[in-house]
């Protein structure tokens, strides 16, 4: 176990300090191994948080989806959030209907990993991607200006497309 300490903090520094060198906005508690940080894609700020996991030996990351989900339109977002899970091959959005709030949760293993680099580059080459795929059609749900139908069909449209 004192291996998988080691790795975790090792990654964890190297994902720390490539996170400061792309000079995004970040706060990092160190006991938690845990650092949350913004970055600017298309004008538009993204919040995220990773935290690196001793005992599953992963690396987890949550991107915080700006999107305000009225309490009529939950049960729908929960329907479209199922249908796009149900498509994306890694990854998976979170919808807390309690409070209308939506998460995309990515995580990668740490086990056989040499270097941070390369993973901070997938989880978030990957998160950004899928994310900028969904994000307006799901705002589109929030907002009523789409049914959960028409959302369907766009995503089953999508993913035929994507597996061509």
């Amino acid at each position: 176990m004192v291996e998988n300490k080691q790795r975790t903090k090792k990654i964890f520094g190297e994902l720390c300090e490539k996170i400061e060198k792309n000079r995004w906005t970040n706060t990092k508690d160190e006991n938690e191994l845990l650092i949350t940080f913004s970055v600017t894609k298309k004008d538009d700020p993204m919040s995220f948080r990773i935290k690196v996991d001793e005992e599953t030996q992963l690396v987890k990351l949550v991107s915080y989806i700006k999107i305000n989900v009225p309490e009529h339109k939950r049960e729908d977002m929960a329907l479209a959030v199922c249908a796009v899970n149900n498509k994306i091959v890694d990854g998976n959005f979170d919808f807390n209907v309690d409070i209308g709030s939506l998460i995309f949760r990515l995580t990668n293993s740490i086990i056989s990993l040499n270097s941070a680099s390369d993973v901070l580059d997938y989880l978030m080459e990957c998160s950004t991607l899928i994310v900028d795929k969904y994000d307006t059609l799901l705002r589109a749900i929030a907002d009523g200006i789409m049914t959960v139908d028409e959302f369907c069909t766009i995503v089953l449209k999508n993913a035929s497309k994507d597996q061509k």
